[in-house]
């Protein structure tokens, strides 16, 4: 019987019976005698299996060259496989084998310096003899492995910063002990680094490594062409052998953050023509509003950072500040021409050069001042402007800012110039916020100042006339 079928069977003799099969399939069956005599039974487990086949796949890893692992899979088999790997020097055998460990289908060796054998670190071919036996016989096979492309090295240590700048470091850190004494062939390095208020997570720069000593344990290297003064970055080293193909002998990283040093900043607030308010307070003054576009923190390039402004009233010259960090000041002064300066600051210096913006006697601006901007909003983010035309204009301007209900821009204001024979615009914002908007109408170096669109009563009640407005415009 075998799996509880009955099989055919030929009788011997008085106490023998015989079972047959000329071709039979690998197996590992197990076969039953019943004799219905005396109802006595016996059993007979049976192998049929072919001796070992050839590891089709062999592999080796070495951690730093401080242990080898050469692992393989079994192939599948009815009978018990006995494995022996040997490694040779020089022709010769080199004992006592390796008994390999199992994990599941995987066989495995190690090796130590400290091992008998012991892991010959230095050789750069590693030969191996495994012998793969079972009751039907052995197989044998040799392998070689290219041994200094099987290495991973361990990240290199002792990183630290020697020298700082604006715009660079020099960086200076350590490779593994054995990877300088074993490795011939030497390493590569990949450095990367990245931005903290610039890059996301996951995003590094990769920095040309081609320089750097492959052989040298200590290394000095000037990380340079950092964008932004007085900011912080994090670096990432790692090392992999030059004999090395696959990814996964890189070394695991290691990680540096370092703030560079501060500088002035690199360059003004950009500034356009019709960046001014004014309000007449009396027959000989006027107080005046004066906006720029705030550089972006990355190119503070310091602490304390601010803008600072100079206004030029014929003879007088005064410098003022905004407070808070605000991108406008606030100024009286009398009706006569202006001329005003804005360069970007912190604790190091004022930028090299400065924006300019002037502004015309009072008389001068009266012909050019728009009398009514009006705007309608819709709810997926576009905004229809439209404002009285002015005659013999070169061009208009257009700001904008995020709606803070004064009519004035206390953030980052937006600029576009537009055509002179423009008196209407459609322009699409992000819908999550609400905005606020003027336009000025220049003409030369002359302009009538930023007319803003009327605004009635509070910020919700401002919302609630757009909305009415959309049906009527």
């Amino acid at each position: 019987m075998k799996d509880g079928k009955k099989l055919e069977s030929e009788i011997v003799n008085s106490t023998t019976r015989r079972l047959y099969i000329a071709k039979p399939e690998k197996q590992f069956a197990t076969y039953s005698c019943h004799n219905l005599k005396n109802n006595k039974r016996c059993i007979s487990r049976t192998v049929v299996d072919n001796p070992p086949s050839d590891i089709t796949v062999f592999n080796c890893f070495s951690k730093n060259l401080e242990s080898l692992n050469c692992s393989w899979t079994s192939p599948e088999a009815y009978s018990v496989v006995n494995y022996k790997l040997t490694f040779y020097l020089h022709n010769n055998l080199v004992n006592p084998p390796c008994v390999p460990f199992t994990f599941e289908t995987t066989r495995y060796c190690v090796w130590y310096p400290t091992t008998s054998p012991r892991y010959r670190q230095q050789e750069e071919e590693l030969h191996f003899y495994l012998s793969s036996c079972n009751i039907f016989g052995c197989n044998n096979q040799n392998f070689i492995i290219d041994h200094f492309s099987i290495i991973k090295p361990d990240p290199p240590y002792e990183l630290r910063v020697v020298s700082y700048g604006a715009h660079n470091v020099v960086l200076k850190w350590r490779i593994p002990y054995n990877i300088v004494d074993f490795l011939k062939c030497g390493v590569n390095y990949k450095i990367q680094y990245q931005i903290s208020k610039v890059d996301n997570g996951t995003h590094f720069r990769t920095v040309d490594t081609s320089q750097i000593p492959s052989k040298t344990e200590v290394i000095e290297f000037n990380l340079i062409d950092l964008p932004y003064a007085h900011m912080q970055y994090e670096v990432r080293i790692c090392i992999k052998s030059k004999r090395a193909a696959s990814e996964e002998f890189w070394s695991d990283y290691t990680f540096l953050e370092f703030t560079t040093l501060a500088e002035r900043p690199i360059r003004p607030p950009k500034m356009i023509a019709g960046a001014f308010d004014q309000n007449i307070v009396s027959n000989n003054e006027r107080v005046i509003k004066v906006y720029w576009q705030d550089i972006k923190e990355i190119e503070e390039a310091g602490p304390e950072f601010t803008y600072k402004v100079q206004i030029s009233d014929g003879d007088t010259t005064n410098t003022i500040y905004p407070t808070n960090g605000k991108s406008y000041v606030t100024f009286k002064t009398s009706l006569d021409a202006l001329d005003v300066y804005v360069w970007s600051a912190n604790i190091n210096g004022s930028s090299e050069n400065s924006s300019y913006i002037y502004i015309p006697p009072e008389k001068d601006t009266r012909n050019l001042k728009i009398n009514s901007l009006r705007k309608v909003a819709y709810e997926n983010g576009t905004y229809e402007l439209w404002w009285d035309d002015v005659k013999d204009v070169d061009n208009y301007t257009l700001f904008w800012c995020k709606h803070n209900g004064d009519q004035t821009c206390s953030g980052r204001i937006e600029f576009a110039v537009l055509d002179s024979r423009q008196a209407r615009h459609v322009i699409d914002l992000p819908k999550d916020d609400v905005y606020q908007f003027a336009v000025s109408a220049n003409r030369g170096v002359n302009s009538g100042g930023m007319t803003w669109a009327k605004i009635y009563g509070s910020q919700v009640d401002d919302r609630l006339v757009d909305c009415v407005q959309r049906g009527n415009y």
